[in-house]
């Protein structure tokens, strides 16, 4: 089977939805929905009993509280709901901020000569945006929302110029110190918001293989902790695939460099398609790869190894020479008490035994009763 070209692989998917940006935003929406609905819950009930009550916040202020909570929740059970949610959260955030201010200018402060605690929401209103939508996009949101603010305050200037001597000079301060606020912080969260594509490039590069796309063994090493982690707390099988692609220094010796990485993106390609979405793969060293696959017990893991190396050893790629690929499988299963070192010995044993067992196989490795009765023999490199 020729192959050309390289669609994206599953466990590039899964790399992407492990940046950390995406697990912050997560957290952040789950930390502030909550303390959203009490802050609302608790202006509420100020408004029940002090004297200066707005009757638009004795309905809003209680509906949004539950609208938050139910938000959280959610975002909790399907993180997926979160840009929506984001989304949905600004437009009813900025509404009712502009409602509020527009009580705020026409009648408020120029009573009071200063404007209430509403107006620390707005900075919250700039951030969700910025959150939600991509950087330009948030200006512009931002933008319009900052303009409607401004129209507001022409809108009602009339009656603060009216104002006298000291009051006059402190509502304008206060006036000033918003509008001025406001505006600098959307321009702070706009340049911030400039490096997070860099950031999460420089994530990337630090965490896949260049050639092939993958997890490095960096990321491997980390994602194999959290899958034992995660085995060892549950009870829930785990196993590891670890392969080697025969003969491969001769590839590069007999047909360059060139087919031999075009060699290792075309195995890693069609391993990929293979995989579950849970599974992860990262290239080990050379042109040794892992698979790790939780939820997977002895028989089903050797079945998914056999139809990689079929599907592997079906591959064909030009050169001088044309290549058949071949690759040798050991497969290992989580026991108590493993750690990433152990368990991926044992699979790196089994694959020495494949290899030794005339290549373009795949090996389990030994049971725990048989491992105990044979003597330690030396491991060697493969050659």
């Amino acid at each position: 089977m020729s192959l050309k070209g390289k669609r994206p692989s599953k466990t590039g998917q899964n790399l992407a939805q492990l940046d950390s940006f995406e697990r912050v935003r997560r957290l952040f929406s789950l930390i502030m929905l909550p303390m959203g609905a009490i802050a609302c819950l608790l202006a509420w009930a100020m408004e029940l009993t002090a004297e200066r009550t707005v009757e638009f916040d004795l309905y809003f202020l209680p509906l949004f509280a539950l609208a938050l909570c139910i938000s959280a929740v959610l975002v909790w059970l399907k993180p997926a709901v979160l840009p929506w949610m984001e989304r949905s959260g600004f437009v009813a955030l900025s509404t009712y901020l502009l409602i509020t201010l527009e009580h705020q200018l026409s009648g408020f402060l120029p009573l009071y000569g200063h404007f209430n605690e509403f107006t620390y929401w707005f900075f919250i209103a700039f951030l969700i945006a910025f959150i939600g939508w991509k950087p330009r996009n948030a200006l512009y949101l931002c933008g319009g929302l900052y303009a409607i603010m401004l129209l507001l305050l022409v809108v009602n200037l009339p009656p603060l110029l009216q104002l006298e001597g000291h009051r006059f000079w402190l509502t304008i301060n206060y006036v000033a110190q918003f509008y001025l606020a406001c505006l600098i912080y959307i321009a702070v969260h706009f340049a911030l918001a400039q490096l997070r594509p860099q950031l999460s490039a420089m994530q990337r590069l630090a965490l896949t293989d260049p050639l092939t796309g993958v997890a490095n063994r960096r990321r491997g090493e980390e994602l194999l902790s959290l899958e034992i982690a995660r085995a060892s707390r549950h009870g829930h099988p785990l196993s590891v695939i670890l392969f080697d692609l025969d003969h491969f220094k001769r590839v590069n010796d007999v047909n360059g460099h060139a087919v031999g990485d075009a060699l290792l993106r075309s195995v890693t390609r069609i391993v990929s398609e293979q995989l579950r979405v849970t599974d992860q793969l990262a290239r080990w060293g050379g042109e040794e790869f892992l698979v790790i696959a939780p939820e997977l017990g002895d028989f089903r893991a050797v079945q998914v190894a056999e139809r990689m190396r079929a599907h592997i050893a079906r591959l064909r790629i030009p050169g001088n020479q044309e290549t058949h690929p071949t690759a040798s499988f050991g497969v290992a299963f989580y026991r108590p008490g493993d750690t990433p070192h152990s368990f991926v010995q044992r699979a790196d044993e089994a694959l020495y035994a494949a290899k030794d067992g005339g290549r373009d196989r795949v090996e389990q490795e030994a049971s725990q009763a048989a491992a105990a009765a044979e003597p330690d023999v030396p491991s060697m490199e493969i050659a």
